[in-house]
């Protein structure tokens, strides 16, 4: 909605014609406001501001005048019943200081200045979603990369795993072979004493003899 400022009627002497649109933007209020108040103060207007059903609806340059009475009245939260007894005494409000082209060429200039700020705003979350979209793209990279890391680690140990008991097993198997030696050495070296000192008996006379 548009705040105009209202100059008095012999200070715009061109004769203009309104919309509902403009007198909506005019005076900040809903389309159906407008209307309502057509309606409930048709008799100071003219005709084509209650026009037969089809037609345009069109305030003249009078229809503003009373519609801005009623505004600023509306505003100051006066009774409608003390509004129609200012309207029937004859005064009027003023004509907006600029004319229904003029309005609707600012009504679309701030029309235009929303849809670039808009434009502005979707720009900047389009921005902000591209930025997290390629962020998930870097972590899901990197989560790959780690993955794959992981898993060769993980091999890695597997296979220290499998050399350490193998190494075991051979460890085991070498200490098995050499308690053998050890073993088959005591018996070697037991029988080689057992049998000297038989000798040695032997020689001195010392064993019993054999029946």
């Amino acid at each position: 909605m548009l705040s105009l400022l209202f100059l008095p009627l012999s200070e715009y002497p061109r004769c203009m014609n309104y919309t509902t649109t403009d007198a909506e933007n005019i005076f900040k209020v809903a389309p159906q406001t407008v209307r309502n108040w057509a309606r409930e103060f048709a008799r100071y207007l003219s005709v084509s501001a209650n026009p037969q059903e089809g037609k345009t609806r069109i305030f003249s340059e009078d229809d503003m005048r009373v519609l801005e009475l009623v505004a600023r009245m509306k505003r100051e939260n006066k009774h409608h019943d003390e509004i129609h007894v200012t309207l029937m005494a004859g005064e009027r409000g003023n004509l907006p200081s600029f004319s229904p082209d003029e309005v609707r060429a600012l009504v679309s200039g701030e029309v235009e200045r929303k849809l670039h700020l808009e434009i502005q705003v979707l720009r900047r979350q389009l921005d902000a979603a591209e930025q997290k979209a390629q962020d998930a793209e870097r972590y899901h990279s990197e989560n790959i990369k780690l993955k794959a890391q992981l898993e060769a680690a993980e091999k890695r140990a597997q296979d220290l795993l499998e050399q350490l008991k193998s190494a075991n097993e051979a460890q085991q198997l070498s200490i098995l072979e050499s308690l053998k030696r050890v073993e088959d050495l005591a018996k070697q070296i037991g029988d080689a004493y057992v049998k000297g000192v038989m000798e040695t008996l032997n020689r001195k006379g010392d064993l019993p003899d054999k029946k």
